[in-house]
């Protein structure tokens, strides 16, 4: 039996936030321990798998408050961190701090998707600038998390990153240039193109689409 490539292992943790399948999330990709972390009306989790490797995941745009969060292109702080990101990240980072305490992983890997891609690419940071650990990041649609100051900073740490962009999904070009963000690591675009329609009514958008076009893009590799 193939190994579950590791991008598709990746969305599983995604996938679990969204459904809050943690029980789930443990048996499948046989986990040691699963906590999970919130923030106000934000979540996370963080897992040790059988190798003693660290994961942390966090969630993506669920509901209208988040997306009015997103609209909000202020930057704050020296190196120019969009407001609403930092903002919940700072409601995160003693949990996650918590998490690490006492702990030697062998191997630290932060994942998010939408708004939470821009959550973990600020926790994936300050684990890199402050604990000196090199961070595997990978997200999926993530928006752009600060300035070129932020950008220029994050290229200088030990940072491995990827972004999944499934067809075109709109959120990866937001916050845009023009309000002087930037992307931090390298976009990697898989899929066909797709309309994008965000939901406030259910407060959820569709982005069923990354798992389908993840599946897709691995089958035609022939890894699955």
């Amino acid at each position: 039996m193939k190994e579950t490539p590791y991008l598709l292992k990746a969305w599983e943790y995604c996938q679990a936030l969204d459904e809050k399948d943690y029980a789930g999330l443990k048996i499948r990709l046989d986990l040691k321990e699963v906590f999970t972390l919130d923030y106000k009306h934000d979540y996370g989790i963080a897992a040790i798998d059988k190798d003693d490797n660290l994961i942390l995941a966090f969630q993506g745009s669920d509901d209208l408050k988040d997306w009015i969060n997103n609209l909000r292109f202020v930057k704050v702080g020296p190196k120019n961190v969009h407001a609403g990101f930092a903002a919940t990240w700072v409601g995160f980072a003693e949990q996650v701090s918590k998490i690490l305490e006492g702990r030697c992983p062998n191997d630290i890997t932060v994942i998010g998707h939408s708004r939470g891609s821009a959550i973990a690419s600020l926790c994936a940071y300050d684990i890199a600038f402050y604990n000196k650990s090199e961070v595997n990041l990978i997200t999926f649609g993530s928006p752009r998390v600060g300035g070129r100051d932020f950008r220029n900073e994050f290229k200088k740490l030990p940072i491995s990153g990827v972004n999944v962009i499934a067809g075109n999904d709109f959120v990866s070009n937001l916050p845009p240039l023009a309000a002087g963000f930037r992307d931090c690591y390298e976009n990697y675009r898989i899929g066909g193109w797709r309309r994008w329609i965000p939901s406030f009514i259910s407060g959820i958008y569709w982005h069923n689409h990354y798992k389908k076009a993840l599946t897709k893009y691995y089958k035609k590799r022939g890894e699955i």
